[in-house]
């Protein structure tokens, strides 16, 4: 399992086709950490035709083509057809199996993204390839995972202590290996600018899916007439896009506040960070998270975080480390979110900036997630189970041809729906 000249062990990350927020933003960036670091990673996913329905963003083979060539992670893909996308999510996990068994070498450890069919086939090769299941929010779903999986769980990396205790509860397997591990970001070695913006109002950051039952997206507009209404205007960039989108807007519009916040829409990772670095705050008012990689990226950009208090972030709330660069709030308290601001704005910019970005290097730097995980996936085994190899292609095979008629009706609808 480990390369000759590295003292990191090998590792394959299995991901879904496209870019989708933190999770998969963090997949490629610990797949290239863990290259530049000297270790063997291997990147798995499927590649959308064109980029995936014509969408702005960037497929996740597209960010690891990025990459530089000598520390891009060995890429194995296969074209994302029909059938594939619009199949039955049996037909997704055998092809993930099959991917998997034929380019991952034996005893190599799978890191897993959110994907359902991700799960599923990664667990047809548990006794073959260590299966690590990554707990990445505090949610119904990944808990589910656990459930289903318990027995084909090699290992489990959860992104905060709350999550972590909730896994605990969820099995009944004390002797699988739990680690805490927040996921990472690249921070800049280089120091924050001195601030050149011209005088004016408090610019506040939000990023992420705009979306209600785990973002808490209608706080925004409620946020930013407090702080008005407090005699403390502030201009907000709102980044992002999601289904709670137009009507974020009506309230903002509803609230009297078209002209101080600016829905972007989705952005690219540089446009995020030039945003960041000129903002004076990012916040988050989200109902739940695990360990948001905006928040970290807002740090690694020299941007102070006002934050609800929610798994993860509630976990360096008094840490040495965040005293005047991170605020917290009970979740849903607008009065106390407009105090959090209040009490930000009153620390010097630049004494913000250097906060935040220490803070990052020390907690949240992409280098320290990646050894943390070496250290982790040395210590797994994987079940001693028959992986059924005759029978899983067989299973495939059948599969597939089920998942043929309902990939065409499924893509006639979409068709229909176009026009």
């Amino acid at each position: 399992m480990m390369s000759g000249s590295s003292s990191l062990p090998d590792v394959a990350f299995v991901c879904h086709a496209y870019h989708r927020g933190g999770v998969t933003r963090w997949m490629v960036d610990a797949a290239v950490a863990w290259r530049e670091l000297g270790g063997r990673a291997w990147l798995l996913a499927p590649s959308p035709p064109g980029n995936g329905h014509a969408s702005p963003r960037p497929s996740v083979i597209g960010l690891a083509l990025d990459a530089e060539n000598n520390v891009r992670p060995e890429i194995v893909t296969w074209r994302l057809d029909a059938t594939f996308e619009l199949g039955t999510a049996n037909h997704r996990a055998f092809t993930y199996a099959k991917v998997i068994e034929h380019h991952v070498p034996l005893g190599v450890p799978m890191i897993l993204s959110d994907d359902p069919a991700v799960w599923a086939g990664a667990a047809m090769l548990c006794a073959r390839n260590p299966l690590v299941g990554v707990i990445h929010s505090d949610e119904a779903t990944y808990y589910g995972y656990v459930r289903h999986y318990r027995n084909e769980l090699s290992g489990i990396v959860c992104v905060s202590r709350r999550t972590r205790d909730r896994v605990v509860q969820t099995l009944e397997r004390p002797e699988l290996p739990i680690e805490t591990i927040p996921c990472g970001v690249p921070v800049s070695d280089e120091h924050p600018q001195p601030d050149r913006r011209p005088d004016g109002e408090p610019r506040i950051v939000w990023v992420g899916r705009m979306e209600e039952s785990s973002k808490r997206v209608s706080d925004l507009p409620k946020i930013a007439r407090a702080l008005r209404d407090a005699s403390l205007p502030c201009r907000f960039d709102l980044i992002g896009d999601g289904p709670a989108r137009a009507e974020l807007a009506e309230n903002i519009a509803r609230s009297d506040l078209s002209f101080s916040m600016t829905l972007h829409g989705w952005s690219d990772r540089d446009a995020v960070r030039s945003i960041l670095e000129n903002a004076d705050l990012f916040l988050l008012p989200s109902n739940f998270e695990g360990m948001s990689v905006s928040l970290m990226e807002a740090l690694a950009s020299g941007c102070a975080v006002v934050s609800s208090s929610t798994s993860g972030i509630e976990d360096y709330a008094t840490h040495d480390g965040a005293a005047r660069c991170v605020w917290t709030f009970p979740v849903g308290d607008v009065a106390a979110a407009v105090q959090c601001v209040c009490d930000a704005l009153s620390v010097p910019r630049a004494e913000r900036q250097q906060r935040s970005l220490s803070f990052a290097r020390s907690e949240f730097s992409i280098e320290r997630c990646v050894r943390a995980y070496a250290s982790f996936v040395r210590r797994l085994r994987p079940p001693a189970r028959d992986t059924g190899q005759a029978s899983r292609v067989i299973r495939a095979h059948l599969s597939a041809i089920a998942s043929r008629p309902i990939a065409a009706w499924r893509s006639a609808r979409l068709s229909r729906s176009m026009r």
